[in-house]
Order: C-alpha cells, then sequence, then structure tokens
C-alpha cells in the first residue's frame, strides 16, 4: 500500500489522539505500513474535482510520526482553531488548500466517513462510507504528464508520481521538479543514482545531471546534494 523510497514510508508509534478515537482500520494500517505516500491514489468522486471530472488523487497518508512533507496528525496546524474546519474534521492527510478528514459529524461512537475537503474551490465531499472503504476504493493511476503539467501539479502528486519510476514519464516529471523544487530535484536524482537497481532509470537521472552541472550549475550549487550527485558522476 506505500511507497517505499527515501521519503517513505515513516515508521509510526501510536499515541492517543486528544479529541476523538481514531479508526481501529487506520492505526493498524498504521502500524502495519507506516505513512507515506500510497501505490494507489486515485479514488472516484460523485463530482467533478480539481483533479478530475470524475476523481481525486489522496497521494499519501500521514500518521502520528512526522516526517519530510508529512506532518503528524497531532501538529497544531491542523487543529481546527488553524485550519477554520469544523471541530468534527480530524486530517490525516493535506494537499495544499485539499484536505482528507475522518468525519465525526455523526458523534464521536460512530465509524467516521472520509470527508474530501477543497477550501480554494469551497468543495465538501464524503468520498468513503469509513477507512476501509476508502482504502478499497483507492485504484492506481498514471496521471499524464508534460513541461506543462507543472502549472497543476502539486508537491505531493509529483513526489508520488516519481516514485512509481515510470521510465517514459520519469524525465518529465524530474524536469518538473527541476525547475519549480529544485532542492527536491536533487534529493530525487541522488536516491535514485544511489539506490536504484533499475539501469536505464539511472541513464536517464545522470543524463538530465549532466546537463544541470554543465549549463545551470550557478542555480544548484548552494545545496548540499548538488556536490553529492557531482561525485557519484565523477565515480561512475
Amino acid at each position: 500500500m506505500i511507497q517505499h523510497h527515501f521519503f517513505s514510508p515513516i515508521p509510526q508509534t501510536l499515541q492517543s489522539f486528544h479529541r476523538f478515537s481514531l479508526p481501529k482500520e487506520y492505526l493498524s494500517f498504521l502500524k502495519e505500513n507506516g505513512a507515506g505516500y500510497l501505490k494507489k491514489t486515485k479514488i472516484k468522486t460523485s463530482e467533478p474535482t480539481r483533479f478530475g471530472l470524475e476523481y481525486a488523487l489522496c497521494n499519501g497518508i500521514c500518521g502520528f510520526t512526522s516526517g519530510p512533507y508529512f506532518p503528524s496528525i497531532l501538529c497544531q496546524e491542523w487543529e481546527d482553531t488553524e485550519t477554520g474546519l469544523p471541530e468534527y474534521l480530524v486530517i490525516f492527510f493535506q494537499d495544499g488548500p485539499i484536505y482528507y478528514c475522518f468525519d465525526y459529524q455523526q458523534g464521536s461512537q460512530t465509524e467516521p466517513s472520509i470527508r474530501f475537503v477543497d477550501t480554494e474551490m469551497d468543495q465538501w465531499m464524503t468520498i468513503a462510507d469509513n477507512f476501509s472503504d476508502f482504502l478499497n476504493r483507492l485504484e492506481m493511476t498514471m496521471e499524464e504528464v508534460n513541461y506543462d503539467s507543472k502549472k497543476w501539479m502539486t508537491l505531493h502528486t509529483l513526489n508520488q508520481q516519481i516514485g512509481q519510476e515510470n521510465l517514459q514519464q520519469i524525465d518529465t516529471l524530474l524536469e518538473i521538479a527541476q525547475e519549480v523544487y529544485p532542492q527536491l530535484y536533487l534529493q530525487w536524482t541522488l536516491s535514485i543514482l544511489e539506490t536504484s537497481q533499475n539501469a536505464a532509470l539511472i541513464d536517464i537521472c545522470q543524463e538530465r545531471f549532466l546537463f544541470v552541472q554543465t549549463y545551470l550549475p550557478m542555480e544548484f550549487n548552494s545545496y548540499p546534494e548538488f556536490e553529492q550527485c557531482c561525485q557519484y558522476v565523477r565515480k561512475n
């Protein structure tokens, strides 16, 4: 269920939650899988969303232990006093203005449904009856991307899609990261160069980095990962 790479999974230590008793299925999921980016992210919806005409993307799941780009569900920033969301919503993932929440509107003794909230679009939608239903409805997807996709692609969608290591799209995804999130681009490049067993994937990453190293060094050499990538290229 969870992608395995340097951002994900995040091992979890289960804790109590101060507002509600969290679903047993969610706690079991965290214990078994950890938090992080999901392999299956697409869930069909009853109305259009910013992601598509009949689906949304939930790229990951947060837990009690935080990690890069993954806050803890206990963080102050997700309290209702900070988000402006109703007290009965408990956030388990945020993607910019989009929140995925446990919905306790029917009371703390009931199994919470799963609510999708897009605060920019003022869109509130129940997308699953409970957490198990939510997991069962998730589907694999490979979003169609080109360089213009940077206009809509969120950081979490970018990370999740790169994590699939699809050779047909990886260069475009890395190009978007290079343009929009330069340090993230270097982090992914270094991770792939050092840990991947896929020779074709390594070649793609190395070729893109050689372009950056040759033509754009001043834009990237302030990041520590730049020199680490240079060292890898020199040795190989």
